[in-house]
């Protein structure tokens, strides 16, 4: 979680709060935590930060930052459409499952989400959203896929493929799951527009 233009002093106290968080929970880890993790004294902290909330909110704006730059390069690769799209569902959203799966406080992790970062949730899904309508806005261009054939918008498309990942977190239990059922969800999107503009 290194943003190239983050100050070396905050980098270095999201850096920490993310593995404290990833090992204690949020609720649990303490404002002392976060600054032993960091190398630095609680008071010296608190001149960054107010408190653990402002903390993780920074935490996911910049994994936020990191996956502006990520999705950037999918949308700028060759490939398919379903390739790409895949590609970015599986960076924006198998990934960061798959991530925060892995700790032992998963739960409160993605509880979170509504608790502490509701809009910042918000926006990493539009991001993705925007990602994936920008990929069929391409391919549309260029004669790869045919939108008329949906009788929807790229945007509309998008949406659906985020909504539906959202159900699919909540049934799947393994990442890997979820990647699976993503792909097919992806396939059957976006797979016959493709097929009519061939």
């Amino acid at each position: 979680m290194q943003a190239k233009d983050r100050d070396p002093k905050a980098a270095a106290i999201l850096d920490a709060a993310f593995q404290t968080f990833f090992q204690y929970g949020v609720k649990r880890a303490t404002m002392d935590d976060i600054a032993r993790a960091a190398g630095m004294s609680r008071p010296a902290l608190y001149l960054v930060y107010k408190n653990k909330a402002d903390i993780f909110r920074a935490c996911v704006l910049s994994m936020m930052d990191e996956l502006r730059e990520r999705l950037a390069g999918i949308a700028l690769s060759t490939g398919s459409a379903e390739t790409r799209i895949m590609a970015v569902a599986r960076t924006g959203i198998v990934e960061p499952h798959e991530t925060i799966g892995a700790s032992a406080h998963a739960e409160e992790l993605f509880a979170l989400k509504s608790e502490i970062g509701a809009d910042l949730f918000r926006d990493w899904m539009k991001l993705i959203e925007v990602t994936i309508a920008g990929i069929l806005e391409q391919e549309a261009s260029a004669g790869r896929v045919t939108l008329a054939v949906a009788g929807v918008s790229a945007a509309e498309i998008a949406a659906m493929i985020t909504d539906g990942a959202e159900g699919f977190k909540l049934r799947m239990t393994s990442a890997e799951e979820l990647a699976r059922r993503l792909e097919s969800f992806v396939r059957l999107m976006i797979g016959p527009l493709a097929a009519q503009a061939g």
